[in-house]
C-alpha cells in the first residue's frame, strides 16, 4: 500500500537507542560533542629528603651526634584541583582533552631539648665547610611549602571488546614544580650569648633558605580502561608515564649572625620521569532528554615525580637518597558532557 508515494518497505527505521552504556562516550541528542570537568584531591606529600634534624642524642655517652636517625617531618594531608576540557569529533573514534592539576601542600615543624643540656642534636642543613659530628644545637626549626602545576594536553581513541573498554592516549605534559624550606638552628654551637647593638633575638638563629623550583615540559603516554558493571555502574583505571626535559633553579643560602657561612645557586638541566596511576570506581547517566550527560567518579590516585630534589646533601649523608617527590589520596571527579 502506498502512502505519500512510499512503501510500506521504504519507510525508515526508528531511530536505535543507545545506552549510556554502550559507549565509551556518551551520544548525546544535538549534542556538540565536547565536555568539561572538575576533580577535588584530597592529597597526602612524601619527600624522604626533606628532613631537618635527627633525633636527640646524650651528649654525655657520645661524641657524634650524628649517630642517631632522621626525623622525617609529617606532611598534612592538604586540597587540590583538576580543571578540564574535552573534545570528541564526529566521528566518534577520537577525542583530544587538555588538563590542569594544581596542588598545594605546607608544614611547620619545631622540635627542641627544653633546655636540657644533657641532648642536642644535629644541624643537618648547616652545611659550612666547618660542620664537625659532635656540633650540636638544642632548637632547630623548618618551615616548607610546596606548588606543584601540570597541564596535560593529550589525544585518545577508545575501544571496546564486549564489557571491556580501552583508551590508549598520548600528548605532552608541562610541570612547575616550586618547593622552598627555611630551616633554623639555635643553641649549642649556635648559642653566642653576644648582645649586640641593632640584632635582634633571632640573629642568634642560624638560617638556612632554600629552593627547589623546577620547569619541565615532554611526551607521555598511557591508557584508561573501564569494565562495564551495568546501570551506569562502570569500574575504571588510568596509568600513564611521561618524561620531561627540565630547567632547575635551586639555591641554598646559609647565615649566621649576618655572616654567610654557605651559598650554592645552581640552574641544572635534567630530564625527569613522572608515573601516574588511579583506580575507582564511576557511574553516567543522561539528563534533559539525552541533550546532557554526568558523569560522577571517586577513586585513589598516585603520583611518583622522580629525583625532583637537587640540594646538595650534608656531609654525613644523614639525609636519604630518595629524591622522589610521591603524593598519592582521593580523587572525587565531576564531568558534564554537551
Amino acid at each position: 500500500m502506498l502512502f505519500f508515494g512510499m512503501t510500506h518497505s521504504d519507510a525508515a527505521p526508528p531511530p536505535k537507542k543507545i545506552d549510556v552504556l554502550d559507549s565509551f562516550y556518551p551520544e548525546l541528542k544535538n549534542g556538540d560533542n565536547m565536555w568539561i570537568n572538575a576533580d577535588l584531591l584530597y592529597f597526602l606529600t612524601s619527600e624522604k629528603r626533606i628532613a631537618m634534624t635527627n633525633k636527640k642524642t646524650d651528649l654525655f655517652t657520645t661524641a657524634d651526634v650524628t649517630e642517631k636517625p632522621m626525623v622525617h617531618p609529617d606532611f598534612p594531608w592538604d586540597l587540590g584541583f583538576r580543571l578540564g576540557f574535552g573534545y570528541i569529533f564526529p566521528q566518534r573514534d577520537w577525542d583530544i582533552t587538555a588538563n590542569w592539576t594544581y596542588f598545594h601542600t605546607s608544614f611547620h615543624q619545631k622540635r627542641s631539648t627544653h633546655g636540657n643540656v644533657e641532648f642536642g642534636m644535629f644541624p643537618v642543613w648547616s652545611l659550612a665547610d666547618d660542620i664537625l659530628p659532635f656540633d650540636w644545637v638544642s632548637e632547630a626549626k623548618m618551615d616548607f611549602d610546596l606548588h606543584l602545576n601540570y597541564v596535560d594536553i593529550d589525544g585518545g581513541r577508545a575501544f571496546k571488546w564486549g564489557s571491556f573498554f580501552l583508551r590508549p592516549f598520548a600528548g605532552i605534559r608541562v610541570a612547575w614544580i616550586k618547593q622552598e624550606i627555611d630551616v633554623a638552628y639555635k643553641g649549642g654551637i649556635f648559642a653566642n650569648g653576644l648582645n649586640l647593638p641593632g640584632l635582634g633575638s633571632d640573629c642568634r638563629a642560624d638560617h638556612v633558605d632554600m629552593r627547589n623550583n623546577f620547569f619541565g615540559i615532554g611526551p607521555q603516554v598511557g591508557i584508561e580502561p573501564q569494565i562495564n558493571l551495568g546501570k551506569g555502574w562502570r569500574l575504571y583505571g588510568n596509568a600513564c608515564g611521561s618524561i620531561e626535559y627540565g630547567f632547575f633553579n635551586v639555591r641554598e643560602h646559609e647565615v649566621y649572625l649576618e655572616t654567610l657561612r654557605y651559598y650554592r645557586h645552581k640552574h641544572p638541566q635534567r630530564w625527569r620521569w613522572m608515573l601516574d596511576a588511579g583506580a575507582g570506581v564511576l557511574w553516567k547517566t543522561f539528563i534533559a532528554h539525552r541533550r546532557f550527560a554526568l558523569t560522577f567518579k571517586a577513586g585513589w590516585e598516585y603520583h611518583v615525580f622522580y629525583d625532583q630534589v637537587e640540594l646538595k646533601g650534608d656531609e654525613f649523608d644523614l639525609v636519604s637518597d630518595d629524591r622522589n617527590l610521591i603524593l598519592n589520596g582521593v580523587a572525587l571527579s565531576t564531568r558534564f558532557d554537551f
